[in-house]
């Protein structure tokens, strides 16, 4: 796996790749990230099926939102792209914030990179 055009020293990689290589392999083709009374929910979406699973820790927590914001350059705005490389495939991650019971929410649409 290479990743490019990302920010590489931040925290919230890490997480954010082992997220969107989970959602490519299953063949999603988006993944909402939603604050829970447990943790963030992260949701693989094959069209109108989702599957979540929590992630716990409040660093991990905090860290992939950190890097969501920072690299889709979403302080100012609700939309934003980050472009990743997995396996070898350069995917565009298209990134829209927006409000979950007045808390901030992510939807993350995968598409492969236009070559």
């Amino acid at each position: 796996m290479r990743e490019r055009y990302t920010n590489k020293k931040h925290k919230g990689l890490s997480e954010f790749i082992k997220i969107i290589e989970l959602a490519i392999h299953e063949g999603a083709d988006s993944v909402t990230i939603e604050y829970d009374d447990e943790g963030l929910e992260v949701c693989n979406w094959i069209g109108t099926l989702g599957i979540g699973e929590i992630l716990v820790g409040r660093d991990a927590e905090q860290n992939l939102i950190e890097y969501i914001i920072d690299t889709a350059n979403l302080e100012n705005k609700t939309k934003g792209r980050i472009v990743i490389e997995i396996d070898e495939i350069e995917y565009t991650i298209n990134v829209e914030e927006y409000f979950n019971f007045g808390e901030s929410a992510f939807k993350l649409l995968i598409k492969k990179a236009n070559k």
